[in-house]
């Protein structure tokens, strides 16, 4: 057996062959190259300088509400006054609706040029077909002046803006009745027009003036022809010697109303002759007998001074006149003055 020959494909005893070590050695340095260049490429493109500002947004899609009964979508009309035309189409898009179905039409308006004013249909109501919307245009303060107050203000409310009154007594214009507006007719409306109107005119008792020629007195009331008169004026009368009273109006007054006559506790044939001056000017003189009032309304409009003459016939008798509800009529502020 000494002389016996090993094979040569044997191998030595104690040794083990290499060839699986060496694929499992390769195979983990591809997964290792895999993985550095993965690395490497994520590394680049997070330092390439490309911000996330510059990555496409992705699209958003609303996804309608759905009916859970019909499985549909409802889409409801929203209120859209006071938004501008643009942003009323935009909430009309936002809330599902059709803006190919809205259809506008402008109206002169106080305020903001292109705001919607009314919508058809009103908000609320569930899928609404045609929209209709009226929006603001530019207006002008309309000319008011002549027309009454109420009438004026329903005009400026059609077209969107708010009156401020202000009265001032005017004697010839009835009461009520505009007499100038701020601004002028004409000029860009604003949101609020001031109104001059013609205020009420303003009552004062002559008896509660202040006489500068004392020749009448004050009575709190005189009956004329059976009816009686309260802020009477009552002149004493004599004769041949007129009787004189004056007073001092300030040009306050721009009428004067009275009913005049001589009471009815005077002799049934009793007379007088009065004449009643404004700044020296004649405005009335008439005789006047017992029984016989007159009502007077006598213009005294810018008068200074009031005067009151009044006589008695040679054959008559001495007497009294009187001026029952003697008013002077005009500005109530003008009245003022007669309580300094």
């Amino acid at each position: 057996m000494r002389g016996k020959k090993r094979p040569e494909h044997a191998m030595p005893r104690g040794t083990r062959s290499s060839s699986p070590l060496l694929i499992g050695a390769a195979a983990l340095a591809a997964v290792s190259l895999l993985l550095v260049a993965f690395a490497s490429g994520w590394f680049l493109a997070a330092h390439s300088g490309v911000g996330a500002s510059e990555r496409p947004a992705p699209e958003v899609v609303e996804v309608p509400v759905l009916n859970p009964v019909e499985g549909t979508h409802t889409a409801t009309m929203p209120d859209l006054r006071g938004l501008d035309e643009e942003s009323a189409l935009q909430v009309i898009s936002d809330s599902g609706l059709d803006v190919n179905a809205v259809t506008t039409e402008q109206r002169p308006s106080a305020g903001a040029v292109g705001v919607v004013l009314e919508q058809t249909p009103v908000f609320g109501m569930e899928s609404p077909g045609g929209i209709h919307l009226t929006v603001s245009d530019e207006a002008a303060v309309p000319d008011l002046v002549g027309i009454d107050a109420s009438e004026a203000r329903n005009e400026l409310d059609l077209l969107g803006a708010a009156a401020e009154i202000t009265e001032r007594y005017e004697p010839d214009a009835a009461e009520g009745i505009v007499l100038e507006t701020d601004p002028e007719p004409g000029s860009e409306l604003p949101e609020t027009v001031t109104m001059v109107v013609s205020a009420a005119p303003a009552t004062h008792p002559l008896a509660e003036v202040d006489q500068e020629e004392h020749g009448c007195t004050v009575r709190g009331s005189h009956v004329l022809s059976g009816v009686e008169h309260e802020h009477t004026v009552a002149c004493s009368v004599r004769h041949h010697s007129p009787t004189e009273a004056s007073w001092l109006l300030r040009g306050a007054a721009d009428t004067l109303t009275a009913t005049l006559g001589i009471p009815d506790s005077e002799s049934m044939d009793a007379e007088a002759t009065v004449t009643v001056l404004a700044d020296g000017s004649e405005i009335y003189s008439e005789n006047i007998t017992w029984g016989q009032p007159v009502d007077l309304e006598l213009d005294t409009a810018g008068a200074l001074r009031l005067d009151l003459i009044l006589e008695v016939p040679e054959e008559a008798d001495s007497t009294v006149v009187a001026f029952g509800d003697a008013q002077l009529v005009g500005d109530a502020q003008m009245f003022l003055q007669f309580q300094e």
